[in-house]
């Protein structure tokens, strides 16, 4: 079986890869190992009472942009779980392929306009040679 590229993936895939990503970036730094000496993927308020651990999630949540949101661990989440929301529901109402069919058209109509700007200035030039009269 053959694997996917990130880059060939959908909107919402990445949204959700995207938001998967935070999330492990989080559980890394402050779920620790239990008994066991393994991490479980949830983290407890015991983790979190710690001196250490109440600094480092202190410190983090500083960075947070009030304005934006982001910038923290946990804004950086909220802000990637809006983005998949957003993808979902754009999805849903049909509107990512319609964002492509018209990111589409619009190279489309570049290329033309383009090519026709092109096509103007050549007859321009054209012209100007026509009517130009040497000075003498």
């Amino acid at each position: 079986m053959e694997q996917v590229k990130k880059s060939d993936l959908g909107i919402v895939n990445q949204a959700l890869n995207n938001l998967r990503d935070k999330v492990n970036l989080f559980l890394d730094t402050y779920d620790k190992p239990g008994e066991d000496g393994q991490k479980n993927g949830i983290i407890d308020i015991s983790e979190l009472t710690s001196q250490e651990a109440r600094k480092g999630l202190a410190d983090d949540l500083i960075k947070e942009d009030k304005e934006k949101g982001g910038g923290s661990q946990l804004g950086d989440i909220v802000l990637a779980m809006k983005k998949l929301e957003e993808e979902v529901i754009a999805y849903r109402q049909g509107t990512v392929l319609d964002r492509k069919q018209t990111e589409k058209e619009d190279d489309k109509q570049g290329e033309k306009e383009t090519s026709e700007s092109l096509q103007i200035k050549d007859e321009q030039e054209q012209y100007q040679a026509q009517i130009e009269i040497p000075l003498e």
